[in-house]
């Protein structure tokens, strides 16, 4: 594009307001943004409803129809394809622990939990995320590839228990 350095051209080509600043068109319409092309996007799932599942004890999250990509974080476009094909879907609860970090001291809603693990866990059918598995003490406890499963709980975050 010419007149734009190489950030503002990743910026025209992944954002629709800049593309249409700099006289192109916007994107086609999707189904989640409706037939007007000044309707806000909407994601297929809120982070609220996401929140509402993972009380429930389901773990949801984002599937891309084109090029098969999972992401337990919110996407209106695939970061691999580009794709607005977006889905929601459900993964395992189950997942194996990629690596963590032990936390002896924490915020005063995990007191009672300390020591704890604040761990990325790969699950068993779909992406990475992020959660916290309750009282280990040191790295013999959780090694890496441990199984885990998700636990509903009152606390923030994604909690997970060894299995």
């Amino acid at each position: 594009m010419p007149g734009l350095d190489k950030v503002e051209q990743t910026i025209a080509a992944t954002q629709p307001g800049v593309r249409s600043a700099v006289g192109h068109a916007p994107p086609p319409a999707t189904p989640t943004q409706g037939h007007s092309p000044h309707q806000a996007i909407r994601p297929v799932l809120s982070l609220k409803e996401q929140k509402e599942l993972l009380r429930d004890g389901k773990i949801w999250g984002f599937h891309c129809s084109k090029c098969k990509h999972d992401r337990f974080d919110p996407m209106l476009r695939c970061p691999k394809c580009g794709s607005t094909e977006i889905a929601k879907r459900q993964f395992s609860s189950t997942g194996k622990i990629v690596s963590y970090t032990i936390q002896s001291v924490a915020s005063e809603s995990f007191l009672n939990e300390t020591p704890f693990a604040f761990a990325l866990i790969k699950l068993d059918d779909g992406p990475m995320c992020s959660g916290w598995v309750p009282y280990i003490r040191n790295e013999k406890e959780l090694p890496l590839g441990a199984k885990v499963e998700y636990v509903s709980s009152y606390k923030p975050g994604m909690m997970f228990e060894k299995r």
